[in-house]
Order: C-alpha cells, then structure tokens, then sequence
C-alpha cells in the first residue's frame, strides 16, 4: 500500500536514491579501476598514438599548440597528468580517466535528480557505473571519457540555469562550454544555439547572459591568439574538412578497412587537397564538397542519412578492425544501448511540453547527429549523447515501476473488499448513508450550520 504520509515517502524515496548513488560510486570506481589498469602498454586505435606522440615532451604549454588538426584540450589534459606522473605511461592516464568516469556518475545523478526526481537519479547512476562503453574508454587514450564528462556538466549546468533563473549557474555552463568547445569543437554551434535561444525567451538576466558570453570567449580568444601567434593564423583547429569529402567518394563498404586511406589517395581531388598547406585544405575541400553537392545531389544525400544512421545505430559497424570479438561487442551494444534508446525516446516524446525549460537536451543531440551526418560517423562520436539516453531511459524505468506497483496495491486489497459485500448489513449501511447524505446536509443548513 501507498505511503499515507507524503513527506515520509518522499524522505523514503530521497534516502534510497543517496544509498543507490554511493553503491553506484563504489562499484563504478571498482569496475574503472579493474579494466584501466588490467588494459596492456600498447595502443588499440590510431588515435591514441597521435595523441602520445603529440605530448611526449610531457610539455603542456607546447601540447596547448602542437596539433592545429586536434583541438588542444586534451592534449594538454595529457600533458599534464604526465607532467605530474613524471614519465609519459599511459597508465597514469588511464587512472585518471577512471576517476573521470567516477565523477561522470554523480554528475548523471545531479542532472536526473534536476530534471526527473531522486528515484529516477538512483537508477540513471546505477545504470551509468555499469554501463559498458564508459567503462570500455577509461583504458584508451582518446577524449571520450572527457568529452562525457563535459557534456553532462554542461547540461547540468544550463538546465539549472535555466529552471532556476541561476546567474551563477549559467556562467558555470558557459565555463564549461569554452571547456568542451577546446576538446571537441562541435559543442560551439550547440552553444551558440543556446545562447541565442536563451536570449529570445529571456530565460536568462542579461547582465548574467553578457557575463556568461564574456566566460565563454576568453579562453577560446586565448588559444586562437596563441595559435596566430604560431601559425600565423587566428583559428581554434583547422584542417579536418577532407571529412566532408572523403564520404561522397569513397564506397560505403570500405569504411574501417585496411582500404579506407589507401583508396581515398587515388582520388585526385583527394590526393590535391591533402597535398596543400594545411590552412588552404579546409576551403579547398569546401568547394569540392559544394561541387559534389551541386554534380550528384543524390548520391549527397543517400550518403548524408547513411551517415546519420551509422551515428545512432545500435551495433558496431563490422568493417573495423576490432580487436575484441565482433559478436560480443554485437550483444554489449544491443543488450545496454540498444535497450535504453526505445526508452530513453519514450521519455523524450512524452516530454515535449516541458521543451522550453530543457531544450539543450534535445538540441544537443540534434547538432551532434547533423554535423557527424555532414561530415564523419563513428559510434564512439556519440558516446558524449549517451549519458542523456541514460537519464531519459531511466525515467522511463521509473514510470514502468510506479504502474506495475499501482497495479499489484488493488488486487491486494480485492479480497477486503470481497469480504465487505459479503455482509449485506455492511452494505445496505454504507449505501444507505451515502443515500441519506444530502438529506441530512440540507436538514443542518436549516438548523443554522455551515451551507453544504
């Protein structure tokens, strides 16, 4: 039976929500911990390589600018955990990103608990501690465990500010933002959106929305002056736009082959673009893609919702090269991922009237989904959105529950009631007071009592 004090079950429901978090906390480390350091000394992606051989000098300041083709973040990141480890290992590295990943389960609780209540925050952290992709990134050096970790402070931060009217709260997202934009420059047309959405509706004060601007750009103006100062050039990264080509030349089968690089080569549009200074390869390839866009709108296009639907599929694509069995990373993605989005959509659909209030929840995975569409589509592109499917599933969850237990507290009072209509006298009481009442309410109103 349902709780007939309303605080004590709300103080019950608060309680278990906290226990469900600490147990979160300590398995979630242990099982971080165990697979990052059980991880060997070589590397499993092309990607972590890069990045070692671009912070060796464990020099952050020089890491800050070494790459103008990788936003400097986590680089710096890297470089200064090696700087504090004292030797370039990898598996200081992968300690610290356990840790990271730690701390992403209390940010997915704070965000739950914001957005859904603390039932909702209990599972959402449970499920986040064993979910197997954030585990699975804590051994390899690459910016995902980062880029999760910044994309749930983010949403936190704005839903806050957003909900609350929070000055203080929507100058912290803005921080966070120039943090994330510096790891991974997809989050800035998200925060431009937000920003200029935020200024529309005037959600936000704006003496707190010029501040949060003013937070926002100065790290940002910071390394692109850095980078000016270097390269002789005022950007954050340049040099990733043979992304948007290669796709439109390449066929689809040959994606995460052995192939891919070799075939991309014997393109001469390709081999000409990527044989230039690297500050003319982004306009260079620009208008190759205009040119594809304007010579093959179809092929574009069939490529473009191909790309999208990479991005979201619930399944590794099997043409890379993995180095754990196929089959097993089939059923981890169907069985976790796979599971939690009908959910996690479920609750979106059905939260749409709240879209004023948390709208960086849906824009956010809108961005991500067409820029990846437009340009390059990996799964683990996608792992900073999966904390929000996570959240989203877990309410889900949560309303399941309270209906299958609203449906169990009648039959278990069914026989009571059975006994009641057994006794006719109790019954011809009952229905004879509930015939009799309004009689008797007129009668007392014409004694002087209160009007029925």
């Amino acid at each position: 039976m349902a709780d007939p004090d309303p605080a004590n079950h709300r103080l019950r429901r608060a309680l278990t929500s906290r226990r469900l978090l600490w147990l979160a906390l300590v398995v979630g480390a242990a099982l971080r911990l165990a697979y990052a350091l059980a991880a060997g000394p070589g590397f499993s992606f092309p990607d972590e390589a890069a990045f070692q051989a671009s912070v060796a000098t464990t020099d952050a300041k020089v890491a800050w600018t070494n790459d103008q083709t990788r936003e400097p973040l986590y680089p710096a990141f890297l470089a200064a955990i090696y700087r504090i480890a004292g030797t370039p290992r990898p598996g200081a590295i992968r300690i610290v990103q356990a840790l990271l990943s730690t701390a992403t389960i209390g940010l997915v609780f704070l965000l739950a608990r914001e957005l859904f209540g603390p039932v909702t925050a209990g599972i959402a952290a449970v499920v986040t501690a064993g979910y197997p992709f954030f585990i699975y990134y804590c051994a390899y050096l690459l910016r995902e465990t980062l880029l999760v970790f910044l994309a749930v402070a983010l949403c936190l931060f704005t839903v806050q500010a957003i909900r609350r009217r929070d000055a203080r709260a929507f100058v912290a997202a803005s921080l966070t933002a120039a943090a994330a934009v510096l790891a991974k420059v997809t989050f800035l047309p998200f925060w431009g959106l937000t920003v200029i959405l935020l200024a529309l509706t005037r959600n936000i004060p704006r003496r707190a929305l010029l501040l949060g601007l003013l937070v926002f750009a100065t790290p940002l103006v910071v390394v692109a002056s850095s980078h000016q100062a270097r390269y002789g050039a005022f950007f954050l990264v340049r040099g990733l736009g043979f992304n948007a080509y290669a796709p439109l030349i390449l066929p689809k089968n040959v994606y995460g082959t052995p192939a891919e690089l070799t075939l991309s080569y014997q393109d001469p549009t390709y081999a000409a673009g990527r044989a230039l200074p690297i500050g003319e390869q982004d306009a260079f390839f620009m208008r190759a893609v205009l040119r594809e866009v304007r010579e093959r709108p179809g092929l574009f296009l069939d490529r473009t919702l191909w790309r999208l639907g990479k991005f979201w599929r619930i399944w590794p694509h099997r043409g890379v090269e993995y180095t754990q069995n196929w089959r097993l990373l089939f059923w981890v993605s169907l069985l976790s991922y796979g599971a939690l989005l009908p959910l996690a959509l479920w609750t979106a659909g059905s939260r749409l009237r709240e879209l004023k209030a948390i709208f960086p929840l849906y824009l956010l995975p809108a961005v991500f989904s067409l820029l990846h569409a437009l340009t390059w589509s990996q799964i683990r592109y996608r792992l900073p959105l999966e904390p929000l499917v996570i959240v989203f599933a877990a309410e889900a969850l949560r309303s399941l529950s309270d209906r299958l237990r609203h449906q169990r507290e009648p039959a278990a009072a069914a026989p009571a009631d059975r006994l009641t209509r057994r006794n006719p006298g109790d019954r011809f009481t009952h229905e004879g007071r509930r015939f009799l009442q309004p009689a008797l309410a007129a009668a007392q109103f014409k004694r002087g009592g209160e009007s029925p």
